[in-house]
């Protein structure tokens, strides 16, 4: 009885390991097909295997001027204005969109990403927006109050927030974690 319980283990794991190279010799073939594609045209996705895939595509570019010089309240007007604006047209979409078997698209609340996602899929999906997708919530920091680069203002905003020194009136890191988690687990991955 204790052999044939062991050989049925034995037996499993070789399955399971077979079926786990199978999956790793498909996930190599689906990089290759995407490192293989050429940069300057849009993304053809590959449904030649088994694997499902999510595909997350950045917002485009936003229509408002990035570089410069701010102090405080203009940082502030900046992040504002960055979180409302559409995006600027693109020449080529994102993704070649012939025999796509998509039916729903997943999109933030932030009008750059509704923007975008307007622009490349049109009215040919059904496009659904969550606020729960939508990027990590920031304000500018307090100090110092001189003129000093966008990035400057953006990336200490940031590193105060991730500290927990520059949320109040905001989503906290671990509010806005706890977001991210839910949105990972109401992707229907199969």
């Amino acid at each position: 009885m204790r052999v044939k319980f062991v050989l049925w283990i034995l037996l499993m794991l070789v399955v399971l390991t077979f079926n786990g190279y199978a999956q790793l010799v498909n996930l190599k073939e689906v990089k290759k097909y995407y490192k293989n594609q050429d940069a300057e045209k849009p993304i053809t996705l590959c449904f030649d295997t088994e694997i499902q895939q999510i595909v997350l595509i950045r917002h485009g570019e936003p229509d408002i001027k990035k570089k410069g010089w701010r102090n405080r309240d203009e940082a502030n007007w900046y992040l504002q204005a960055y979180d409302s604006a559409i995006v600027i047209p693109f020449k080529n979409g994102p993704l070649n969109m012939e025999n796509i078997p998509i039916d729903t698209i997943l999109h933030s609340s932030l009008p750059r990403a509704k923007s975008t996602t307007q622009l490349a899929f049109g009215s040919t999906k059904i496009l659904i927006e969550d606020s729960n997708y939508r990027e990590f919530e920031r304000k500018t920091m307090k100090w110092p109050n001189m003129k000093m680069p966008t990035g400057f203002w953006t990336t200490g905003s940031r590193i105060l927030w991730m500290m927990g020194l520059n949320d109040k009136n905001i989503e906290s890191l671990k509010q806005a974690k706890a977001r991210a988690k839910k949105c990972k687990g109401s992707v229907n991955t199969g």
